[in-house]
């Protein structure tokens, strides 16, 4: 495709996403949801660097170095190492640390969050549990405190890319190389992607799917188009 084309199409769907945002009473926040390799934190990072889509928008990234450094321990390390030890406590972490980030945002700009409370859940935690990697007593007391403290944190909206297991497996070894992930099997990875469709399936709030095969990172015409599908999300949203 033309060059100056392509530049173009980016150029308008970033303008239809920033009209919405100008012209809306409501402060969206939504979460960019995928599997472990699946691009979330990719196009995080190419949204926040859209000067202006960055200055009506708050990016949430993932806190990883703060899991990385629990009292001076490393809970994802340990987590991967000993999934029937640390689960449960990597996992009420996970969501904390989460909540602490959309409780802080600014209320006035748009949030765009790094998967969700409602991805640590209905994916990760169901998992855990379907594998025996968290006890019948951990689940159900997560439940009893997720149930009361999901009510009052907020999310209007999930983009999810959806990436075949065997591309976030090859991305996870050959790009990402974040050394706590090494062991991760292309079965669990598997299980996630099994976990994440069911749970969507059944979610009430508005949902945007986009394909996460694609290179969107180079490749401007595929970028436009997942904007323009944020942009169809929150027109989504009542």
């Amino acid at each position: 495709m033309n060059k100056k084309l392509v530049i173009n199409n980016m150029d308008e769907s970033v303008k239809k996403l920033v009209n919405i945002l100008k012209n809306s009473n409501e402060q969206f926040r939504i979460c960019i949801d995928s599997n472990i390799g699946g691009g979330k934190s990719t196009l995080l990072e190419l949204l926040s660097k859209i000067p202006e889509l960055n200055n009506l928008t708050e990016f949430l990234f993932e806190p990883v170095e703060r899991w990385q450094n629990i009292g001076h321990y490393n809970l994802l390390e340990l987590f991967y190492k000993d999934q029937q030890k640390y689960s449960y406590i990597f996992q009420t972490m996970t969501v904390i640390t989460r909540m602490e980030m959309h409780d802080n945002a600014n209320k006035e700009k748009f949030i765009i969050g790094e998967r969700s409370w409602l991805t640590d859940k209905n994916v990760f935690v169901e998992q855990l549990y379907k594998d025996k990697m968290i006890n019948d007593v951990e689940y159900h007391c997560y439940n009893e405190w997720f149930n009361y403290w999901s009510k009052k944190s907020k999310l209007d909206g999930i983009l999810y890319i959806d990436t075949d297991p065997k591309e976030c497996y090859r991305r996870k070894h050959e790009l990402r190389k974040r050394e706590e992930e090494e062991s991760i099997p292309l079965i669990y990875l598997e299980n996630l992607d099994n976990r994440h469709k069911e749970w969507l399936n059944n979610e009430t709030i508005p949902i945007e799917k986009v394909n996460g095969n694609v290179n969107f990172k180079d490749d401007q015409q595929e970028l436009s188009k997942i904007i323009d599908s944020i942009t169809r999300l929150l027109q989504k949203i009542k």
